[in-house]
């Protein structure tokens, strides 16, 4: 059985943080669905998300296989879209170790962040999904995040979602 433990990222797995990104980088690059620059996230983003205690690393099994951070409304907010006016939080720079990709834990590892977002206080979940990004488009889909429209932000296309957490 597969244990799943996910807990808050400290400056001492900086190594393992850069390593996880930059493989999940280089194989959605290759497969199409990360467009993620070759310094996103930078080492500044991954220090600010842990000094705010936003960046979380998910185990399996004592192995780090995934990362996310949960940030407070961004600017998502300026956005014209039809939010429900909510405390909400932001899921950003979700990613996955490319071998476990396609295999169930992108579910698994959203219900934990859902699971921590209700701890910290969020009512609600925006987030982007680049267009290009079917696998995660399907994902959040299936969670039933409801999908509030195409948005251009930092020079590219994305579909914005939310998901009421009560």
């Amino acid at each position: 059985m597969n244990e799943l433990l996910t807990r808050n990222a400290t400056v001492s797995d900086m190594n393992e943080i850069k390593s996880i990104y930059n493989e999940a980088r280089s194989f959605g690059k290759s497969s199409g669905s990360c467009d993620w620059s070759d310094d996103y996230p930078n080492d500044l983003m991954i220090k600010d998300d842990i000094n705010h205690s936003y960046l979380y690393i998910v185990y399996i099994n004592d192995n780090p296989i995934a990362l996310f951070s949960l940030i407070d409304t961004d600017d998502l907010d300026n956005e014209p879209l039809d939010w429900t006016p909510v405390k909400s939080g932001v899921p950003a720079r979700i990613c996955i170790k490319p071998q476990l990709q396609g295999k169930g834990f992108g579910k698994m590892i959203m219900h934990e962040l859902i699971k921590i977002a209700g701890i910290k206080g969020y009512q609600s979940l925006r987030l982007l999904a680049s267009t290009s990004n079917e696998p995660a488009n399907k994902l959040y889909r299936a969670l039933n995040f409801s999908n509030k429209g195409i948005v251009k932000l930092y020079h590219k296309e994305f579909t914005a979602y939310e998901l009421l957490l009560q």
